[in-house]
């Protein structure tokens, strides 16, 4: 029995097996009969111990022409997997059951092919991948549980284990060209997999690798700017990044904004304009989402083909959104090859006069936006008034909906909101004491991703809300541990 206690990509959980309880990802040993986990013992199947390098690791050989009716009787405790040439004879592993699936090295595409279409398959199950110790972190990424045992492979693990980052992950996988080419392929053509299985952070994120820019959380930003952004406006301000977030409160921000108003008739009209920073590996951050992007980055003003390429096509899915738009372009010399038919500017005041008239007046819609780009619906009635308290903005309708200190917050009633749009929710049939266990989830929302807000809903009434632990997929399939860490409830 399996239980996931955290999920961001790599897995930390929990096996019992005949009482014994084993913190994974783990070592695993090997013997001419069994594989010992921590004192959990598996008889092994279908292969034979063979030395190698001071350890024991499984060695079996199935041949391509294995045949179907083989694979179909392969539900057992130990599923010993071999990545062949033959599509066909691949997808049939993905109808195999066991306890235990035990992976060997095999062509990236195919491997990860196979690898993630079980592993999201068996959520509750382990899998062990044959491999050296400087591949365990890569291997580990990916949701592998268990690795070979050696000394070598124990330090390994321990420090991937302290450093469980994407910038420790991309720095290690520079230890080989086979680890080097399977984290690449993997961000860049398994990517709605590892989104899948991504965790949601509100904490800083540091891109120092090339890789970066295909890092799922990155590949996370353009998706839901692409999908749930639209400009409140059409005319348009594009400005660059500061190296201080969020941007208004950076010197150079605060000179943009102060141009910006200078050149403006009222207080409305600075809402009646789109703010629109471009910048790598986001590609484009809206003024009103700038608390979400919160990054650091290596800038020498320098753009790759590929960083290029990302920022443009974003920025033309935004502007393709309005009508007729007018892009005023306040950029360095770098910025110029990301935008097409816009108008450059060294003096943002003078410009922004010059085109006065075409300013619309508009209203305060941080708040809106960002819970377009949360939760892909402005969840907010028309009627919102907004208090502020120091550092904390208050949203109200007739009750308080939400609080906002650079991340929003939603009371029950925001929450009550957010279930009316069908979005983030997990149904329970039992009375909300604690926090939500998988066992006790009769639905939810299948596109959760762990981090994410939750509204708990009974008999089609809120009543709670929190994080999710694991992914919206997995909440039924796993028989223990927590689906939702409560934060409210009635």
């Amino acid at each position: 029995m399996y239980e996931l206690l955290e999920i961001d990509n790599y897995r930390i959980g929990i096996s019992t097996k005949d009482d014994i309880k084993v913190k994974t990802p783990c070592l695993a040993n090997f013997d001419k009969e069994t594989i010992d986990i921590g004192g959990l013992k598996y008889k092994k199947p279908f292969f034979e111990g063979i030395k190698e390098n001071g350890y024991l690791r499984p060695y079996y050989s199935i041949p391509e022409k294995i045949g179907e009716k083989f694979l179909n009787v392969m539900k057992r405790e130990i599923v010993p997997v071999h990545i062949l040439n033959s599509q066909k004879l691949n997808k049939k592993y993905e109808a195999c059951e066991g306890e235990l699936f035990l992976f060997n090295e095999a062509e990236e595409r195919r491997f990860l092919k196979v690898f993630l279409n079980l592993r999201e398959k068996h959520p509750d199950k382990l899998f062990f991948i044959d491999c050296s110790p400087e591949e365990i972190p890569v291997y580990a990424f990916l949701g592998f549980d268990m690795f070979p045992y050696s000394e070598e492979h124990e330090r390994a693990l321990k420090d991937f284990l302290e450093n469980r980052n994407k910038v420790y992950l991309e720095k290690e996988a520079n230890s080989s060209i086979k680890t080097k080419r399977l984290l690449r392929i993997a961000y860049k053509e398994f990517s709605e997999h590892l989104l899948r299985n991504m965790k949601i952070k509100n904490k800083r994120e540091i891109y120092v690798s090339t890789e970066s820019l295909h890092r799922p959380e990155a590949v996370y930003w353009r998706k839901k700017i692409r999908e749930n952004y639209c400009p409140h406006s059409n005319f348009i301000v594009l400005l660059p990044c500061s190296a201080k977030k969020p941007y208004s409160r950076s010197k150079s921000h605060i000179r943009f904004i102060k141009s910006i108003k200078n050149g403006i008739k009222n207080k409305k009209q600075y809402y009646g304009i789109t703010q629109l920073i471009l910048t790598s590996p986001l590609g484009v951050v809206p003024r009103e989402l700038e608390d979400y992007a919160d990054y650091d980055i290596v800038v020498t003003g320098d753009w790759s083909y590929e960083e290029k390429y990302e920022t443009k096509s974003l920025l033309n899915s935004i502007l393709k959104k309005v009508e007729n738009p007018r892009v005023i372009a306040h950029l360095p010399e770098e910025y110029k090859d990301l935008c097409e038919k816009v108008e450059f500017t060294d003096d943002l005041t003078e410009t922004i006069k010059k085109y006065q008239e075409e300013i619309p007046e508009g209203e305060y819609i941080k708040f809106r936006k960002i819970s377009e780009f949360l939760y892909g619906v402005n969840i907010f009635p028309r009627d919102i008034k907004i208090k502020k308290r120091k550092h904390t903005f208050e949203i109200y309708s007739e009750e308080l909906l939400a609080r906002y200190d650079r991340k929003l917050n939603l009371t029950l009633k925001g929450a009550e909101l957010l279930y009316k749009n069908g979005k983030n929710y997990v149904e329970i049939d039992f009375e909300l004491k604690g926090d939500v266990f998988c066992k006790g989830v009769i639905d939810c929302d299948k596109n959760l991703r762990a981090g994410e807000d939750v509204v708990i809903v009974k008999n089609g009434e809120v009543t709670g809300f929190g994080k999710a632990v694991v992914p919206g997929y997995m909440m039924k399939k796993l028989e223990r541990g927590k689906a939702v860490k409560v934060l409210r409830s009635v």
